[in-house]
């Protein structure tokens, strides 16, 4: 049992109060606690107290003579005039940790490894001072060792060698470290080698030695880009991503409604149908969907989330009745013809995505989305994704509140990145309460957003030449469209840099990719820096050859939507780019040709963030008729696994943390079946997550 103040404050305090005793006065029998052969352990205060919060643990070796000096002489004071032994073993472990040059040496070190900036102060002497609450000094044997009378110094015998001493560490050392909060996260700074030794040796024997049998260890799975509280939502709405006429898309939404219908100012929502996927490759109209139902308002997002097909009464909310309703810039109302103003129930881009168009649908309640994030988490977790993004933070969508109250409430498993999109960044990275670059219980904001152009299979992305089969109704140069003027994205990009902001901009066509390149020119240009803070290009569909050295000298990181070659792959050869530019679609290849760091991502909830199959897509870029689109855009096992896993680490800014199996990094790792190395490359696709590790903690394991 360990020896306390308790025990021994009455020998004490018939000690004469001084500043300073002799080794004559303490090395005697009373302080005695155990000895072998010429090792004696003695008793002193100065291990008590225990900072149970404490983020950095000083270790030393054992209480030299004179801290032991300097403890009791404190005790005995303190003795005089107090009964209470808390507040005694308090003052004693004050008066008697570092003092002189080595504390100053301590708080230099610790200075010129940034610890005072990831402590958010303004020096590590701070520490010591008026927040001691975040430091605990400690020695690996609470009580003064001495060999001869002389200190103990580690080595005379090996400390690591002697049973005798290293009893003491496991009984009281070892205990106490476990009793702190969070002690897997706290800093430890060992004193010497001696005690480092002791600290490896603790760590192996607290190691868990876990045989795969045969199966794969990989980093945990890192999605560049999506928009998980969109995931979430999906899980409380009709899903029609599997639908493949129109009569299946009606007949689900009238079961739907059927079964539950909307409560009073209700709307009935559907996402995900892809008109691709149709016998007439068109999209529902309001005439269609009024047949569900002309009082209910009807949505119906399309799988690439810049598009929807809404009903009359949908229509007559968002006020695109009559003929002089307003359009809001960089979106399109389809009419029923060319010459009419009617609109025929299909809507593009703004029109729907505009922040007070979004306000019109009624949002789920507060708690069903939090619950549904929850949901979605595990989703994730069962893909092997650790690390998340939802690029949809907006004021409108309370999103940042959404996942900050998952935060609070510490119903987050996974980390989730957070990006404050055009117009809402500057109001939301000015809010206090935001965490920004450090995660609060998994979750940050830390970057913003902005979008250039549409769908390549909406036909809304921005092209330099007119798309292979034009869509009815426009003319034979129709090359898409852009959102937003230069003037304003490169405001918008000097803005994010004068905030030391990641952006990210969605650009799909090779003319929107463009106009990012320029705009961020010009943004370096106007501030005199932004290379450093690795914007993203996000898609990047038809970024062409010519463009890549640009897109090297800004520092860009590209992460390419590269399942669009296995599900819409046949739809961009014969109809959206035409043979030749399709083969060219997410230039992965031309990328690594230019060594430039890329991600890649399914754009959740466009397609599920199956990183696996992005991993299978990205190697042999067939599409769903079997057809190799580009084959010298076809990339390596090892480069698709380095793209969703170290890569993703770098965009975000945490290569240090994650994205690799390292010591020092994050615990985030998952289990497969198969070697991704070591299978057939067409077989990529089949290989399982069998349990996903987020730091150190399974959180989703198949039965």
């Amino acid at each position: 049992m360990k020896k306390t103040l308790y025990d021994y404050k009455d020998i004490i305090k018939k000690l004469p109060i001084k500043d300073k005793y002799t080794k004559e006065e303490l090395l005697i029998e009373d302080f005695l606690i155990e000895k072998e052969n010429n090792i004696e352990i003695y008793y002193a205060p100065h291990n008590e107290y225990f900072n149970q919060k404490a983020k950095i643990f000083i270790v030393g070796i054992t209480p030299g003579f004179q801290q032991m000096s300097t403890a009791i002489s404190t005790a005995r004071k303190e003795l005089e005039f107090t009964d209470d032994i808390n507040e005694v073993q308090y003052r004693c472990k004050v008066a008697a940790r570092f003092s002189g040059s080595l504390r100053k040496n301590i708080i230099n070190m610790l200075n010129d490894i940034k610890l005072n900036e990831a402590l958010h102060i303004e020096s590590v002497s701070e520490i010591f001072e008026e927040k001691d609450y975040l430091l605990h000094t400690v020695s690996l044997i609470p009580y003064p060792v001495f060999v001869k009378k002389e200190n103990y110094t580690g080595h005379t015998p090996k400390l690591i060698k002697s049973e005798f001493l290293m009893k003491y560490i496991y009984e009281n050392f070892v205990d106490e470290f476990k009793k702190i909060e969070n002690y897997k996260e706290v800093l430890l700074i060992p004193l010497g080698r001696a005690v480092e030794e002791v600290l490896l040796k603790l760590k192996d024997d607290e190691t868990e030695v876990v045989d795969l049998e045969g199966k794969t260890i990989m980093p945990g799975l890192i999605d560049p880009h999506g928009h998980i509280v969109a995931v979430a939502q999906t899980l409380m709405i009709v899903m029609l991503g599997d639908v493949t006429s129109k009569e299946e898309l009606l007949s689900r939404l009238k079961k739907e409604l059927e079964e539950n219908p909307p409560k009073e100012g209700g709307w009935l929502i559907g996402f995900g149908y892809d008109h691709t996927k149709f016998e007439d490759g068109q999209h529902p109209t309001k005439f269609e969907l009024d047949t569900v139902s002309k009082e209910i308002p009807i949505s119906c997002s399309h799988a690439s989330g810049h598009l929807a097909s809404v009903n009359s009464k949908a229509l007559e909310l968002y006020g695109y009745v009559g003929d002089d309703y307003i359009v809001p810039e960089g979106g399109v109302v389809r009419t029923v013809s060319p010459d009419s103003k009617e609109p025929n129930g299909v809507l593009e881009e703004n029109a729907i995505l505009d922040s007070e168009k979004k306000k019109i649908v009624p949002t789920p309640g507060f708690e069903d989305v939090l619950n549904a994030i929850v949901r979605a988490q595990k989703i994730y977790a069962s893909l092997g994704i650790t690390t998340t993004q939802d690029a949809s933070v907006e004021e409108a969508n309370h999103y940042n509140h959404m996942l900050g109250a998952c935060a609070q409430n510490n119903m987050l498993m996974i980390d989730i990145v957070g990006l404050a999109t055009q117009p809402s960044t500057k109001n939301l990275m000015k809010d206090e309460g935001t965490p920004k670059r450090n995660y609060y219980n998994h979750y940050k904001l830390a970057g913003a957003k902005t979008w250039l152009d549409g769908s390549p299979q909406g036909f809304t992305a921005w092209l330099s030449k007119p798309y292979h089969v034009v869509p009815e109704g426009q003319s034979a140069d129709y090359c898409g469209y852009g959102t937003q003027t230069d003037e304003v994205v490169t405001q918008y990009f000097v803005d994010c840099i004068n905030m030391n902001l990641q952006v990210h901009t969605h650009v799909n066509g090779d003319e929107a990719c463009e106009q990012f390149l320029r705009c961020y020119e010009k943004a370096i240009e106007i501030t005199g820096h932004g290379t450093e803070l690795r914007p993203v290009m996000v898609h990047c569909q038809a970024l062409r050859y010519d463009q890549l050295d640009r897109v090297k000298t800004l520092g860009v990181v590209p992460t390419f939507f590269n399942d669009h070659v296995r599900f819409w792959g046949d739809l961009h050869h014969d109809k959206v780019f035409g043979s030749e530019r399709a083969q060219n679609i997410s230039p992965m290849g031309w990328a690594l040709e230019k060594g430039i760091k890329f991600t890649i991502h399914q754009d959740p909830p466009v397609k599920f963030p199956n990183q696996i199959l992005g991993i299978h897509n990205a190697v042999n870029r067939k599409t769903e008729s079997g057809r190799v689109l580009g084959e010298h855009q076809r990339i390596s096992v090892m480069e698709a696994i380095k793209a969703v896993t170290i890569n993703g680490a770098y965009q975000y800014f945490e290569e240090d943390t994650k994205g690799s199996i390292e010591v020092g990094k994050l615990a985030d790792m998952i289990i497969v079946d198969k070697n991704p190395l070591a299978i057939p490359c067409e077989e990529l696709e089949t290989i399982q997550v069998l349990e996903t590790i987020k730091e150190g903690k399974t959180i989703f394991k198949k039965n």
